[in-house]
């Protein structure tokens, strides 16, 4: 806990000694609680005001943080349900039944939480992260068509999104008539973020590859840049291979290496060199992310 967060919980205390009814003292509180890790304190402070406050929604919002904070995932969604029926201005609204929406997904509840997404497309139909999220609710239920069309539906209202452009990606590998198609997909989300993925690929974790942008070293964000060159149309592939070269030099184990290769050869028609470095990378890769070369594979011996 840094000096500025004791100084601000101090004097909150100090607050609540001169009226112990003050609800907006324990609601900051637990927020500043729950941002030390204090979350039994700050689970404690939610109840006092809840308590004093019922009518007040952001009592209730407090208490369903620090409640899912805690694994406490049906006393949270109880309690947004309680702040949805407090609130009635849009934006707002639909923030917290996006909140609750994601805690049902989490649960395995996603037949609730399509119904709260439906009910926040039916209000508001500009932005993207709804359909998104809806998709990944039908994606998790293993309704691939619908999350198909949830993903597109985000990436016509924005292009550039990311996180749809993946997620329909992984929808089309699973669906094999789609093979041309999810390729096309993963290629763009990974010229968009190739240091990103290149983290993921080489670790163990599920985190998607745009949560883990910045976490790499900076003679992989220039290996990625040349990349990025070397694959657009007029770019200076040799330099992008002899850059990857180097960096296989460096680390023989790596994965990534092995695929960025792979793609450059292929994009200068050195098909059998390309075939050679996606197997070598399908070999190194973790196991939930050789869908990659796999995939570039398919598509070469087709």
């Amino acid at each position: 806990m840094d000096y500025s967060s004791d100084r601000y919980i101090e004097d909150l205390s100090k607050a609540i000694e001169i009226d112990p009814t003050y609800a907006n003292a324990y609601r900051s509180r637990s927020c500043e609680r729950s941002n030390t890790n204090d979350l039994a304190g700050a689970l404690a402070d939610a109840q006092r005001s809840v308590e004093l406050d019922p009518f007040d929604a952001s009592s209730w919002w407090v208490r369903s943080n620090a409640r899912a904070r805690l694994g406490d995932l049906d006393g949270a969604i109880g309690d947004l349900g309680q702040v949805i029926a407090r609130v009635n201005d849009p934006p707002e609204l639909h923030r917290h039944m996006l909140r609750r929406a994601r805690l049902y997904v989490t649960k395995g509840d996603f037949d609730r939480a399509i119904g709260d997404f439906d009910r926040i497309i039916a209000d508001e139909k500009r932005f993207p992260v709804f359909f998104h999220e809806r998709g990944r609710a039908w994606h998790r239920k293993g309704d691939l068509q619908r999350a198909s069309d949830d993903y597109t539906r985000a990436l016509e209202l924005d292009e550039w999104h990311l996180s749809s452009t993946f997620q329909r990606a992984c929808v089309r590998e699973a669906r094999d008539a789609d093979a041309v198609l999810a390729i096309a997909d993963y290629r763009k989300a990974i010229q968009w973020d190739a240091c990103g993925l290149r983290a993921w690929l080489e670790s163990d974790s599920d985190v998607p590859p745009w949560a883990a942008r910045g976490s790499v070293g900076d003679d992989l964000r220039s290996l990625a840049d040349s990349l990025g060159t070397g694959l657009q149309a007029g770019g200076n592939t040799e330099q992008a291979l002899s850059t990857v070269n180097a960096a296989i030099e460096r680390d023989p184990s790596s994965a990534y290496a092995f695929y960025l290769r792979g793609r450059l050869r292929a994009k200068s028609h050195d098909r059998d060199g390309a075939i050679k470095d996606f197997e070598r990378s399908l070999g190194l890769a973790k196991p939930d992310v050789r869908w990659l070369p796999r995939m570039e594979l398919k598509i070469l011996k087709d």
